[in-house]
């Protein structure tokens, strides 16, 4: 259950580890592939940070949302990694989330 009586974070943070297949073969991670991370780290975080599930969500307003454009800037190949190593992969942030319109 989410805690209403302290600030939501507004900075999240998850661990997401590199797949071989996800690779190309100079083991970085492949760029149509950054966006996956991306959304299963997104699902993840609402429900982790802020107890909120898109699945009932959607399934309860009957409405939801789409993404309509990505940005991306690769600073440093994210590449694979053993599993057991402390740093994984990649470094995923939100720059900026516009108000855009949405459909029932």
């Amino acid at each position: 259950m989410l805690d209403t009586t302290q600030a939501l974070p507004k900075e999240l943070e998850s661990i997401a580890y590199v797949r071989f297949q996800d690779c190309d073969p100079f083991q970085h991670l492949n760029n149509a592939r950054y966006i996956d991370y991306f959304l299963n780290a997104r699902e993840d975080q609402l429900i982790k940070f802020y107890d909120f599930s898109i699945f009932q969500y959607t399934k309860e307003a009957n409405a939801g949302w789409v993404v309509t454009k990505t940005q991306i800037a690769y600073l440093y190949p994210a590449t694979g990694r053993s599993h057991h190593q402390d740093s994984p992969d990649p470094d995923v942030r939100i720059g900026d989330c516009g108000r855009g319109r949405y459909a029932r």
